[in-house]
């Protein structure tokens, strides 16, 4: 494993370069693109896990923090979704140039996933793999989500140091969700993602993964369900909705400092990864 800084100078990027073993060597590259805030905290240990299996397999892998995130440059809230989108951009051509191979797939998390579905349009060749694990499809939707956690850890806190619940839950809400930023612009951009993002994309296969005992799920499935029946007259990317039994809690106050590696979705994952070879 390598640490390496990649992109423009001044907005450099940080991530983690992994090699196949070479005798197993696919020629095949992933780049693994991170939810957002809290959600990409508890989920750190399985983007680990997945990075290091798809390299035992023999894929090229590179994980990274987006700009404004992790260890890249840019302080906390100035990264946005446009910028992110060049950041998956920047980090799929430094795989093609790192490992010389011809053929690349993503795997995104969350609003990374929605990320990495819009930033698709913009590669001069489709993806082998795009895989999306519980998608953003209703921008929203997802702030609400996002809010109900933040206001729940606010009155947790309030419990047990008697601050003003109400007044400080709304006011910390303009600027920051869980302990991490979120500017005004962010919000907006987040709030304009809709089910086109996802079925929109652009690559050789599209697979989705979500826990299918969830309204989310449902709601995939309606998507993917008129994406298909488009498909019939208009030539798209396929999409497939692939249902797991495994319930995450991305970022509810209960579960803030558990980690997620779930054995079902991490098999499902790889397997579909593997699959593109």
């Amino acid at each position: 494993m390598s640490p390496i800084r990649f992109g423009p100078a001044g907005r450099e990027l940080f991530g983690l370069f992994q090699l196949p073993n070479a005798a197993e060597a696919l020629g095949q590259s992933v780049v693994i693109c991170n939810p957002f805030g809290q959600e990409y905290v508890r989920s750190h240990r399985l983007i680990k896990v997945i990075a290091d299996r798809l390299a035992r397999t023999g894929f090229h892998v590179l994980r990274f923090d987006f700009f404004g995130t992790g260890d890249s440059a840019g302080d906390d809230g100035d990264g946005d979704l446009i910028q992110w989108e060049s950041d998956i951009q920047s980090a799929h051509s430094e795989v093609l140039k790192l490992s010389g191979n011809a053929s690349t797939s993503w795997l995104g998390f969350r609003l990374g996933a929605s990320i990495a579905a819009s930033a698709s349009l913009r590669v001069k060749a489709p993806l082998r793999r795009l895989v999306l694990w519980d998608p953003v499809a209703d921008g929203g939707s997802y702030l609400r989500e996002l809010e109900a956690s933040h206001v729940a850890g606010v009155e947790f806190l309030a419990h047990w140091s008697q601050i003003r619940f109400e007044q400080t839950a709304a006011a910390s809400m303009h600027h920051e969700i869980l302990g991490f930023a979120l500017t005004g612009e962010l919000r907006r951009q987040i709030s304009e993602i809709s089910p086109g993002t996802l079925t929109s994309a652009r690559a050789q296969q599209i697979e989705a993964f979500c826990d299918a005992n969830t309204e989310h799920f449902r709601q995939l499935e309606k998507i993917f369900a008129a994406s298909a029946s488009a498909s019939a007259s208009v030539s798209t990317s396929p999409l497939r909705l692939m249902p797991i039994e495994t319930k995450i809690m991305w970022a509810t106050n209960e579960a803030m400092n558990s980690a997620i590696v779930p054995s079902e979705a991490l098999g499902g994952i790889l397997a579909a990864l593997i699959g593109a070879s």
